[in-house]
């Protein structure tokens, strides 16, 4: 297995090697990528940062790609390794897949292997070639040959309970018509795959692979091989194809060109597909789990991501003295984010709810116990139970003020923020510095926001 390499480690790189470059693709969260582009040229010392919809470009030199690892505000980064913005998808799904078979050969693996050396290791050098290039891919893996399972997306996870309940209802109401009704069951599944897949930004791994080499193939596994998986991301709508065949077919070209063992949980190598409309990008991921789990261990139902967290901060200019206040801190995303990379900053925040109280006090114990070992300070964060419509602080004493508020839909409702939205408002009006202060807050329940801001400003 692949092991990430110490950030001590010092890699083997030549003359050469030290004057090439690469593209690392990092995704961020949407509307933060402008302050994502920022931070990668301050830390990373680049120059021109390519901004695209939730994800950033960073061109900079091999030897430095582990650097891309430090930064805040990403969540996931991989070695762009091709990229045509023109593919020419053609109209039958079999076309298609034939042409992402023969993508293989145009990928430049030299590149994307060196890269991920830097971050990864393996017991065994990697060949960047196959040992005798293939003559024909083979037959295309068709859709019917793909066993669908309901995919477990947010929004369309209540559609497929209520579909599926419905189901089981007739399945029950017709238990003497034999396999009748397992066939719908089937069927409903089908459909709400399909519909997902059409409808969003499709996520899929390529769980089949692993199925058409053991039954197609039946490769035994070399040792002397790593393993990989293909994650495909697609969206748009004039696809004659499904992100599950598209993955499975790509990867499947992979491992005849490469003979690399498929290994969809205990990976060393994960190769990302993207396609968007009519472009296509092929990726080698640097990280196997999102960035954002740095910090918080202890994870609420609307946790915020320490990433976001991270962004919302540097949108207000925190500066060294500043006193930074989140009145509905959750399990501590945003204090602790702050108290870790502004440490001259002294960081209040509450809760009303006990349970969030011990989500918090657990992710600071364990962030504290991390640096700890690293012998590095303590986080500096003061915790209270308060209610956030009637702080317990001193008008115009707080620099800054961020918080995640609640949308209305995992946690209390659009009802009561007509309620709660101006009376956290004007408390933070009444706490903040005059002329200095400043906040950032995060919802999606626009309406209320622009309604209450009316009234503030009116």
């Amino acid at each position: 297995m692949a092991t990430p390499m110490s950030s001590h480690a010092v890699s083997m790189l030549t003359d050469k090697d030290a004057d090439e470059w690469c593209q690392v693709q990092c995704t961020v969260c949407t509307g933060f990528e402008k302050v994502a582009s920022e931070e990668a040229k301050e830390v990373l010392g680049v120059e021109k940062v390519r901004v695209g919809h939730g994800h950033i470009v960073i061109r900079l030199p091999v030897k430095n790609t582990s650097k891309v690892l430090t930064l805040n505000g990403v969540d996931n980064c991989a070695v762009l390794i091709h990229e045509n913005l023109h593919f020419g998808f053609g109209s039958n799904e079999e076309g298609c897949m034939k042409q992402l078979q023969y993508l293989v050969e145009n990928v430049d693996w030299r590149m994307g292997l060196k890269v991920w050396s830097q971050v990864y290791s393996f017991h065994l050098p990697i060949s960047e070639k196959p040992v005798t290039y293939p003559v024909d891919f083979g037959s295309v893996i068709p859709a019917s040959a793909i066993p669908l399972k309901p995919k477990q997306e947010k929004s369309n996870r209540n559609d497929y309970g209520k579909k599926k309940r419905r189901c089981k209802m007739e399945e029950n109401e017709n238990m003497n018509k034999g396999d009748k009704v397992g066939e719908e069951l089937i069927e409903c599944d089908v459909n709400i795959e399909e519909k997902a897949d059409d409808e969003s930004s499709a996520e899929v791994t390529a769980e089949v692979t692993e199925a058409k080499t053991t039954k197609k193939s039946k490769r035994p596994f070399d040792p002397t091989k790593p393993t990989f998986r293909v994650t495909c991301h697609r969206s748009g709508e004039n696809h004659a194809f499904s992100s599950m065949i598209a993955a499975a077919n790509f990867g499947g070209a992979i491992q005849t060109y490469f003979d690399w063992n498929v290994d969809m949980k205990d990976f060393n190598i994960e190769v990302i597909l993207r396609i968007v409309n009519d472009s296509i990008s092929v990726s080698i991921a640097l990280t196997k789990e999102s960035l954002h789990r740095r910090l918080i261990t202890n994870f609420g139902p609307t946790t915020l991501r320490a990433t976001t967290a991270y962004n919302m901060l540097r949108l207000c200019k925190i500066q060294d003295g500043d006193v930074v206040c989140d009145p509905m801190c959750g399990s501590g995303a945003i204090p602790i984010q702050a108290s870790v990379c502004w440490p001259q900053t002294w960081n209040i925040c509450g809760e009303i709810h006990h349970r969030a109280m011990e989500k918090i006090e657990g992710n600071i114990n364990a962030v504290n116990e991390q640096r700890k070992e690293k012998m590095q300070p303590q986080l500096g964060i003061d915790v209270f139970k308060w209610d956030a419509c009637h702080l317990p602080l001193a008008s115009h004493s707080v620099d800054v003020f961020i918080t995640d508020l609640p949308f209305g839909k995992r946690s209390g409702s659009k009802k009561n923020n007509w309620k709660l939205y101006p009376a956290v408002m004007y408390e933070m009006a009444r706490v903040a510095k005059l002329n200095t202060g400043r906040a950032c807050l995060l919802t999606q329940d626009k309406k209320c926001m622009f309604k209450v801001r009316f009234l503030l400003f009116a």
